[in-house]
């Protein structure tokens, strides 16, 4: 199996030959910091944009790392999720939960379906003072604390977890549970760990979906269970576990994950973070600004190509397995002018944390109002707050698919 390059064999001869050659680079690669994308994408971007790659799996695929491509990757239905869904293609995509739903339902209008209002923004907004004086309250246990304290710890993961807990009905005393086995069964490289995590994830949701059905409260999944959002959905149990993982991964791990690398970027522009806790109605662009450069997800899932493709980046054979690095598009500078600083002044072009088009993340609105709601918070009640060691002491779970922060100690 092909090794990522890392920083230090970035330029070696043996790497630029394998690029001038068209060897596979072994994917994803390696983080060298906290919040920055591996070095080699910005190589990559410039000089080689559509490049060919070895999953973890060993299956070949090619990558794309500019803001256009990634664009035509997201959109283009030539690249297809669906034909990447049936049975046999785990051994390609091993850690993707949605595998177990049918290819017809594949894409992200079928979480909107079926989870009828709870992810719009209008509904979303309703959550916005709860949410607040959730946060309001994390804050006062953290600042209860003698300094330094873990943000992660503190804030973040409680956060998330509660917020996504309490709409879909998963019991307090689980929550943490859930959320510290979606990395273990989502790794960068699948093991026999990942195996017995993702078994032990979808036994709880299937246990938790026939309390729901048999005992019914408030909340999204019993809803789902119980036929009230659509009575076809209800008969197919796999099909709403296979959703609550996938809601979990987007709405609990990933917003805590990006609620930490966040605070990083923030804290590196203190005068950033000093005009939000001044002026509220910088929260949107500044927290826009923080989900383009954390980009929580920094690759999309694979596609197969259906028939040739042609993009800017060259031409996509038929058969071929494409991925597109979201955290290299988010940072193109031929888009995004000073793309590694967060700017008030951004242009029109979209980030693509989300996705695009009927690839759009249906829990987008909710992740932004949770980021909104902490960054405004922290700059209101902690404007001294400060990293509690050098970001380069910082660690991260190299073993996730996407790299998280293990703790995030900070002082006031």
């Amino acid at each position: 199996m092909t090794e990522p390059p890392d920083e230090e064999t970035l330029h070696t001869d043996e790497t630029t030959a394998s690029l001038r050659e068209g060897k596979p680079l072994g994917f994803p690669f390696q983080a060298r910091h906290v919040v920055d994308p591996p070095p080699i994408l910005a190589h990559l971007r410039e000089d080689h944009p559509l490049v060919p790659v070895r999953l973890p799996t060993g299956t070949p695929a090619l990558l794309v790392t500019r803001w256009e491509d990634t664009k035509a990757v997201l959109t283009d239905h030539r690249l297809s999720r669906e034909a990447l869904s049936k049975p046999s293609d785990t051994e390609i995509i091993p850690y993707e939960p949605t595998s177990i739903v049918p290819p017809s339902e594949y894409g992200h209008g079928l979480p909107y379906r079926q989870t009828g209002s709870s992810f719009h923004a209008k509904h979303v907004d309703h959550l916005r003072p709860r949410t607040r004086k959730l946060t309001d309250t994390l804050l006062d246990e953290l600042l209860a604390q003698q300094p330094p304290a873990d943000l992660i710890k503190h804030v973040a993961k409680p956060l998330a977890e509660t917020v996504i807990g309490e709409i879909m009905g998963i019991p307090a005393s689980d929550r943490a549970w859930v959320d510290a086995q979606i990395p273990l069964a989502t790794p960068s490289t699948p093991s026999t760990q990942s195996e017995t995590a993702g078994s032990e994830l979808f036994a709880y949701f299937r246990d938790l979906f026939e309390t729901k059905r048999n005992s019914p409260a408030d909340d999204l999944m019993s809803s789902m269970a119980t036929g009230q959002l659509s009575p076809q959905l209800a008969l197919e149990p796999s099909r709403i576990i296979a959703l609550c993982v996938r809601i979990c991964m987007a709405s609990m791990h990933a917003v805590h994950a990006a609620i930490g690398k966040s605070a990083i970027l923030l804290l590196r522009q203190p005068e950033i973070f000093s005009a939000l806790g001044r002026h509220p109605h910088l929260t949107k662009p500044v927290t826009e600004e923080l989900i383009r450069l954390s980009t929580p997800i920094p690759a999309t899932l694979p596609r197969l190509a259906t028939d040739d493709a042609e993009f800017p980046c060259g031409t996509i054979p038929k058969g071929s397995i494409v991925i597109a690095s979201l955290e290299a598009a988010n940072r193109d500078p031929q888009h995004f002018t000073d793309p590694d600083h967060i700017r008030l002044d951004r242009g029109t072009t979209p980030h693509l944390s989300f996705g695009l088009g009927n690839n759009y993340c249906f829990g987008s609105s909710l992740a932004r109002m949770e980021l909104e709601v902490a960054f405004a918070a922290l700059a209101e009640r902690l404007p001294g707050l400060r990293l509690a060691l050098p970001e380069a002491e910082v660690q991260l779970d190299q073993q996730a698919l996407s790299p998280d922060i293990i703790e995030l100690p900070v002082t006031w």
